[in-house]
């Protein structure tokens, strides 16, 4: 399996059309690196992979069982007690049901009533800032690797900090305002 090539049929007609190119085809090498890969994947996303339970309570929380539910709450910080009464009476909510269908999973968290729902919406909320956090955090960083290049390596601290805003902020000047002030006619 280690040499085959049949995942890799652009791979196989290359070493077949060209046999110059078989000497520099290295199984091993290629192995090697996929496993590097795939470590690196697993430590980067095999948080993900734990909080299963938290994504599907997100996702759909009229589905999700109570029991583990409340269980994967509580390492968030809700009383398990609080959870799973409210999960019951959530997945018992019909109109909170249709609102469910009607709505995007975000939207549909904003509009759960947080004065019946405390800790369903906290959590809630908690895991939903996880993405748009590390959306943030990832454009931040590359921000800075382009702001910051071996020409602009002496920023200081103030005026980096104002780069940065510029660049991950979608802001769109009104160009015609600015125009009008400066024109003397």
């Amino acid at each position: 399996l280690a040499k085959s090539t049949h995942h890799f049929p652009k791979l196989a007609c290359i070493t077949t059309e060209r046999p110059e190119l078989k000497d520099h085809y290295r199984p091993d090498v290629f192995g090697t690196y996929m496993t590097q890969l795939r470590e690196r994947f697993e430590g980067r996303f095999g948080d993900f992979c734990n909080r299963k339970v938290l994504f599907h309570f997100l996702q759909n929380p009229f589905v999700v069982p109570v029991r583990t539910t409340s269980t994967e709450l509580a390492q968030m910080g809700a009383a398990t007690a609080n959870s799973d009464s409210e999960l019951l009476e959530l997945q018992a909510d019909f109109d909170m049901q249709a609102i469910h269908l009607t709505c995007s999973v975000p939207e549909f968290w904003f509009k759960v009533p947080q004065d019946k729902y405390p800790t369903l919406v906290s959590c809630a909320f908690k895991g939903l800032s996880m993405f748009g956090s590390t959306y943030v955090c990832e454009a931040s960083f590359s921000a800075i690797n382009s702001i910051k290049n071996k020409h602009r390596n002496r920023l200081r601290h103030n005026r980096l900090q104002h780069c940065l805003h510029a660049a991950t902020t979608s802001y769109e000047p009104r160009y015609q305002n600015i125009t009008s002030k400066f024109t003397r006619f």
